[in-house]
C-alpha cells in the first residue's frame, strides 16, 4: 500500500529583477558592427534624399544663414566698409561651418553639405540614443526619426539649435550608462554643441544629472525625485515670469508630445503620434503603472514634456539685444525624441520586430506570470510530480493538471504566479 502523496516543495532560484527583466537594462546582442555599417549606408542615403531632390533647400532661416556667410567673407576680404565681425560664444557653429564650405565649394554646394551633415548628426544621434535605451537597434523606428529630422525645426531653418540637439543626443547616449572612457567624448560633444546653441546643452545637463541620480534610487524614491523635479520646473517658471518679460500660453500644451513637428506635412501625420500613444498605453497596462512611471526613460519624457508646457516660449533677457523665442516649439522636438525612447523600449521589450519575436513574447508572457488561457483543473495524485504538468505552465494553479474535458476560458492576465520574496527572489514552482 502506497504512502500518502506528498506535494513537491516549491524551489527557489535567483531570477532577474523587475528592472533587469522588464525595463530592458540587461544587454542584448545586436547586429554585428559590420552589418550595422552596411545597413547604415543606404539608410543615410535615403535620409539625405530631401536635401537633393529640389533645386534648392527650402528651410526658413537657411537663407539668412547663407547671406551671413557671404557677408562674413566680404568683410574678411575688406570689401565692405563700416562692418565688422562680432565674436560670440554660442549660436554660431552652423554659420562657421557654412562660411568655410562657402569659401571652398560655393553657396549652392555649401548649403547642401552643411544641411546634410546636420541631418545625419541629428538622425543618427537620435537612433543611437534609442538603441542604448532599448538595448537593441530599433530599425523599425527609423521612418519616425526621419520625420522628426525633417520636422518643424528643420522647416524653420533653426540649424544651430538643430545641430546642437543632434550633438547632445550623442552625448546623452554616451552618458546614459556612464563610464570613465565615455566622459571625455561626451563633454567634448557638449562643448561643441554649446557653440551651436545653449538650450540643448542645458537640457543635456539636466537629463544626465536626473538619470544618474534616478538609477541609484529605489522605485518609491524615484517617484519622489520625479515630484521634486516637477516642482523645480514650476519654480523656474515662476522665476522667469516674475523677473523677466515673457510670453506663452495654454497653446503650449499641444507641443508636449512633439506631434507639431510632423504637422508641417499635414494633419494625417498626426496619426503617428496617436499610434505612439496607443502603444504606450499598452505598455502601461502590461507592465503596470508604477513600473512604467518609475523607469528613467519615462520620467525623462514626462519632465521634458512638462518643461515644454511650463517654460515660456519667449523670454527677453537684459544681457541680449534680442529675445529668446520659439522655446516651446524647439523643445517639442526633444519631447518627441524622448517619447520615441519609450516607444522603442516598449516594442522591443514586448518582442519587437525581431526574428525571435514570437519566442520572446511567449517567454515573457508566461515567465512574468501572465496566463493567457485557464483550463479547469483537478488534482491527479498518481500523475507526474506537482508542477510538472504542461497544462498549467505559468498559471497560478500550476500544481494541478488538466482533466475533465473542461472548456478553455479567457481571463485577464495577472501577476500572481510569482510571489515576491526579497530582492530578485520569486517563488516559482519548477
Amino acid at each position: 500500500m502506497s504512502g500518502p502523496v506528498r506535494e513537491a516543495r516549491p524551489q527557489w532560484r535567483k531570477l532577474p529583477s523587475a528592472t533587469e527583466y522588464h525595463a530592458g537594462e540587461a544587454r542584448r546582442p545586436g547586429l554585428p558592427r559590420l552589418k550595422t555599417a552596411i545597413v547604415a549606408l543606404p539608410v543615410s542615403a535615403l535620409l539625405l534624399v530631401p536635401c537633393f531632390w529640389q533645386s534648392r533647400i527650402q528651410a526658413g532661416d537657411l537663407s539668412s544663414h547663407i547671406y551671413n556667410a557671404w557677408l562674413a567673407i566680404l568683410i574678411e576680404q575688406g570689401k565692405v566698409e563700416g562692418l565688422y565681425l562680432a565674436r560670440q560664444w554660442t549660436n554660431v557653429l552652423f554659420d562657421i561651418i557654412l562660411t568655410e564650405l562657402f569659401k571652398a565649394f560655393g553657396p549652392e554646394a555649401a548649403q547642401r553639405i552643411a544641411v546634410s551633415a546636420a541631418v545625419l548628426v541629428f538622425a543618427w544621434g537620435a537612433f543611437f540614443l534609442l538603441s542604448v535605451v532599448a538595448a537593441r537597434r530599433p530599425w523599425f523606428l527609423m521612418p519616425s526619426v526621419a520625420i522628426l529630422a525633417y520636422g518643424w525645426v528643420f522647416h524653420m531653418g533653426f540649424f544651430n539649435y538643430y545641430l546642437s540637439l543632434g550633438l547632445c543626443l550623442w552625448g546623452l547616449s554616451l552618458l546614459w550608462r556612464p563610464a570613465g572612457r565615455r566622459m571625455l567624448p561626451a563633454l567634448s560633444l557638449a562643448a561643441i554643441a554649446w557653440v551651436a546653441h545653449a538650450l540643448p546643452v542645458l537640457w543635456l545637463g539636466g537629463a544626465t544629472t536626473y538619470v544618474w541620480i534616478a538609477r541609484r534610487l529605489s522605485i518609491k524614491a524615484r517617484l519622489a525625485l520625479l515630484g521634486v523635479a516637477a516642482a523645480a520646473l514650476l519654480a523656474i517658471r515662476e522665476l522667469l515670469v516674475t523677473q523677466y518679460s515673457t510670453a506663452g500660453g495654454f497653446y503650449q500644451i499641444f507641443y508636449l508630445t512633439g506631434a507639431d513637428q510632423a504637422w508641417v506635412y499635414g494633419t494625417p501625420f498626426l496619426l503617428i503620434s496617436g499610434w505612439w500613444i496607443w502603444i504606450l498605453v499598452g505598455v502601461f497596462s502590461r507592465e503596470g503603472l508604477q513600473s512604467s512611471v518609475s523607469h528613467p526613460a519615462f520620467q525623462l519624457c514626462a519632465l521634458t514634456a512638462l518643461s515644454v508646457v511650463l517654460i515660456p516660449t519667449r523670454i527677453e533677457l537684459p544681457m541680449y539685444p534680442h529675445p529668446l523665442t520659439f522655446i516651446a516649439e524647439r523643445m517639442s522636438l526633444v519631447a518627441a525624441v524622448t517619447l520615441a525612447l519609450l516607444l522603442a523600449r516598449a516594442i522591443i521589450q514586448a518582442g519587437g520586430y525581431e526574428p525571435e519575436a514570437a519566442a520572446r513574447a511567449y517567454h515573457y508572457w508566461f515567465r512574468s506570470g501572465r496566463c493567457v488561457f485557464r483550463v479547469p483543473l483537478r488534482r491527479e495524485p498518481d500523475a507526474e510530480p506537482a508542477g510538472r504538468s504542461d497544462a498549467g505552465i505559468g498559471c497560478r494553479d500550476s500544481r494541478l493538471s488538466a482533466g475533465g474535458g473542461g472548456a478553455v476560458l479567457w481571463r485577464r492576465p495577472h501577476r500572481a504566479a510569482r510571489a515576491y520574496r526579497g530582492p530578485g527572489l520569486y517563488r516559482e514552482v519548477l
